[in-house]
């Protein structure tokens, strides 16, 4: 069977980290609270995913469809709990016969580690088109959660003008609060310095 092609995108790989390591209440709502790094009582008593917190940028309904898209991806499986003392039934995020695999898969093309791997690539090419600096200026926009974890886009941008005065230009023309927030960050940077106490629920 083949995998989705959202292999190296780093907030499904949290996700799915999660979900393997862990026999605890990983609900959806609490995968969201430890990967945006809001508060949780039983962090300590989890198994940590290698992402935890770092997502604390994006907003809870981009980290929720993402864990909907992988449930319904099978990557991950919500199976259904009571929790006694109080009678409540709750959704624990589970692993399945794929979430293994998913992490172990190769980045596909088009995802947040394949793209880091082109931004390092060319981040020393002094005879890149003007055509794929703006090409890869896109893509990145199409990566936040690459910017949670990584900063090795910022090579990139420092290397190539052109970048960034295309982000700049983007940051003048949208409307988007969460966008202009992101390209301000991006044209920071220094994302996580920009990053901690920001509470972004758009």
């Amino acid at each position: 069977m083949l995998l989705p092609a959202c292999g190296g995108d780093l907030l499904a790989r949290a996700i799915a980290q999660l979900a393997l390591r862990n026999e605890t209440r990983i609900t959806p709502n609490n995968c969201l609270k430890i990967l945006r790094g809001l508060s949780y009582p039983d962090y300590d008593a989890i198994n940590h995913s290698d992402y935890d917190r770092h997502f604390r940028f994006l907003p809870n309904q981009e980290i929720m469809q993402v864990i909907e898209a992988m449930q319904k991806d099978g990557l991950i499986a919500a199976e259904e709990r009571i929790y006694s003392d109080y009678h409540v039934y709750y959704h624990e995020l589970v692993p399945t016969d794929l979430t293994e695999e998913f992490l172990n898969a190769e980045a596909a093309e088009g995802s947040d580690l394949a793209l880091l791997k082109e931004l390092n690539e060319s981040a020393d090419k002094t005879d890149l088109s003007a055509f794929n600096v703006v090409k890869l200026s896109q893509e990145l926009l199409q990566h936040p959660a690459l910017v949670c974890v990584d900063q090795g886009y910022q090579a990139f941008i420092d290397q190539h003008d052109l970048a960034r005065e295309y982000l700049k230009t983007r940051l003048q023309l949208t409307t988007s609060k969460f966008t202009k927030k992101y390209l301000r960050l991006l044209l920071e940077g220094d994302a996580e310095k920009s990053i901690p106490g920001q509470a972004v629920n758009a």
